[in-house]
């Protein structure tokens, strides 16, 4: 249903004109706090797939639990190293540009310049997904601290997918690198 929601009302990088009358063309892009979302998100996204590396390196999935734990945590190292690395690209790539250069081409490919954010956030979303179904298993022992665990689990990645599809269906058409 979220992801549903959140294709729905998918993020819009708007680079609005320098003035009333000018062509988008002639806008131009606050660079630097691009790069610095691109760097943050870059973090984040290490960090994730950092901790999901080592639950990948830990499990042999002997059972189908087990699997689901090993493919999360595995799509979660994926998603977040793709998102480190995208960011990181991204970053080069405006960094190393002239002024002008980086706005023209950050305003070419502001839909792509999404990919960091989206893919972390779907990073975030399996490890704990993995992080769940850990506990799951772990607290095996205790039906009534496996709900625990579960209902708090499932309350974080709630947590991470409505602030992400609040954050979309808010910010539409505000989000605007331009300088101003």
């Amino acid at each position: 249903f979220f992801s549903g929601l959140c294709l729905q009302t998918t993020m819009t990088l708007t680079v609005a004109p320098a003035s009333k009358g000018e062509p988008e063309e002639l806008a131009m892009m606050d660079i630097p706090r691009l790069m610095a979302d691109l760097a943050n998100t870059g973090v984040v996204a290490t960090l994730i797939s950092g901790f999901s590396l080592t639950t990948v390196r830990l499990y042999v999935p002997k059972d189908s639990l087990q699997m689901f734990i090993y493919l999360t945590s595995f799509i979660a190292v994926h998603v977040s190293t793709c998102a480190a690395l995208s960011g990181i690209m991204f970053y080069y790539v405006l960094n190393g540009m002239q002024e002008h250069d980086a706005s023209a081409w950050a305003l070419k490919w502001r839909l792509v310049l999404k990919m960091p954010l989206l893919k972390a956030v779907m990073g975030a979303v399996s490890y704990l997904s993995s992080v769940i179904l850990i506990s799951w298993e772990n607290l095996g022992a205790s039906a009534t601290f496996q709900v625990v665990a579960m209902v708090i689990g499932a309350m974080s990645v709630a947590t991470v997918l409505c602030t992400s599809c609040l954050v979309i269906a808010t910010t539409r058409g505000k989000i605007d690198y331009r300088k101003l």
